[in-house]
């Protein structure tokens, strides 16, 4: 479940990466699109991709990875200025895998 997770994570990750560079380089046109919100999802995509690597290791960089995806969500959060259907779809994946990341380390502590 976690390796499956891991590999949810970084495809979100790269799909984030993507779609920044091509909003930044006027590729895919959104309303409301400034020219901040395209570091801000790139920022959190490397973020998140960061985060979901360090989640590999078995170690306390798992706890490393698990913060760096919650400031990659906060990333994302500033970047909620352009509305769009990408974004929401994005938020909505954040959130689950949040409360997944979360949820996984109160079992691992309880365990310990």
């Amino acid at each position: 479940m976690f390796k499956k997770l891991l590999l949810i994570s970084l495809v979100i990750a790269l799909i984030q990466i993507i779609t920044g560079i091509l909003m930044h380089f006027n590729s895919i046109e959104f309303r409301d699109v400034k020219s901040y919100h395209t570091y801000y999802w790139i920022s959190s995509g490397i973020l998140l991709l960061i985060g979901a690597l360090f989640c590999l290791f078995k170690t306390r960089l798992r706890n490393v990875g698990i913060y760096f995806s919650i400031i990659a969500l906060n990333v994302i959060f500033l970047a909620l200025g352009c509305k769009n259907w990408i974004g929401i779809v994005v938020i909505v994946a954040w959130i689950l895998l949040f409360i997944i990341f979360v949820s996984r380390r109160i079992i691992i502590s309880k365990r310990i």
